[in-house]
C-alpha cells in the first residue's frame, strides 16, 4: 500500500508540474522561444509564392545555409530555368537588400550560361541561431504539417516581424530544426510558404559557396579562415 501511495503522489506531482501548448486547455502556458535553432544546414525545398496580382510561382531546389559565413546558396528550377544564386549577407545594403550573384541556364541546360549581379530582398532568409529569442518571437501554437513527413509530430509555430514589411512564421520540429517557413509582405502584397526536407544539419563545405558570377570567390575563401 505504501508503494501505491507513493506512486499516486508522484503521478499527481507530475500532472501539476506539466503544462500544455494546445489551444483552449486549462493548463496552457506560453513556452519561451528556443535560445538556439539549427542555422547551419543544407536541405531540399519546395516553395510556393503568390500575390494579389494573380502571380503564382512554385520553385524547387536546394538550400545551403551558413550563419557563421553569412552566406546562402539557392539552387532552383522553375519553368525550364535552372539557376544557382549566391547571397552574401556580409554585404547587406542599408535598404535591406542583399547582393545576389545569379548563374543561370535558360531555356535549357544546353544553353550558354548567363550571369547577373542583383540586389534583392530574399524571400528566404539567412538566420542566426538565436533569431527567435532576439526578435521576441511569439508562440502561436502546435501545428501538424504532413506535407512531406508523417512521423515528426506537431511543429512549434513561432511568429516574428523580420523587417518593417515582412512577417514570418518559423515551424520547428522537436530538434529545433526549421521544417516550414511562411512569410507575408503586406506592402508588396505577397505571401509564400516553404517546406524543407532531406535536411542535413551541419555547416556546408566552403567550396559549395563558389559562384562563377561572383567577383568575390577569393574573398569568400579567405573568409573561411576567419570563421572555421
Amino acid at each position: 500500500m505504501l508503494k501505491l501511495y507513493i506512486l499516486l503522489q508522484l503521478i499527481l506531482l507530475w500532472e501539476i508540474g506539466t503544462s500544455s501548448d494546445e489551444y483552449f486547455q486549462a493548463d496552457f502556458q506560453t513556452p519561451d522561444p528556443p535560445e538556439s535553432i539549427v542555422a547551419e544546414y543544407q536541405a531540399s525545398f519546395i516553395q510556393h509564392t503568390w500575390d494579389r496580382y494573380q502571380t503564382s510561382q512554385i520553385t524547387t531546389g536546394m538550400i545551403y545555409a551558413s550563419s557563421q559565413l553569412r552566406l546562402l546558396r539557392l539552387d532552383t528550377a522553375y519553368r525550364g530555368i535552372v539557376a544557382s544564386t549566391l547571397l552574401d549577407y556580409d554585404k547587406t545594403n542599408v535598404d535591406g537588400t542583399v547582393p545576389a550573384s545569379i548563374y543561370s541556364l535558360s531555356p535549357t541546360t544546353a544553353a550558354q550560361p548567363s550571369c547577373q549581379i542583383l540586389h534583392i530582398q530574399p524571400s528566404y532568409p539567412l538566420f542566426s541561431p538565436n533569431i527567435l529569442s532576439v526578435y521576441g518571437a511569439i508562440f502561436i501554437g502546435s501545428v501538424r504539417d504532413e506535407f512531406f513527413y508523417t512521423d515528426h509530430g506537431a511543429l512549434q509555430a513561432w511568429q516574428l516581424i523580420i523587417t518593417n514589411d515582412e512577417n514570418a512564421v518559423f515551424y520547428l520540429n522537436r530538434n529545433h530544426t526549421l521544417i516550414r517557413y511562411d512569410y507575408s509582405t503586406p506592402i508588396r502584397n505577397t505571401y509564400g510558404t516553404i517546406r524543407l526536407f532531406n535536411i542535413i544539419p551541419e555547416t556546408p563545405n566552403i567550396t559549395i559557396f563558389s559562384n562563377p558570377c561572383s567577383s568575390n570567390v577569393t574573398y569568400i575563401r579567405d573568409r573561411n579562415k576567419e570563421y572555421l
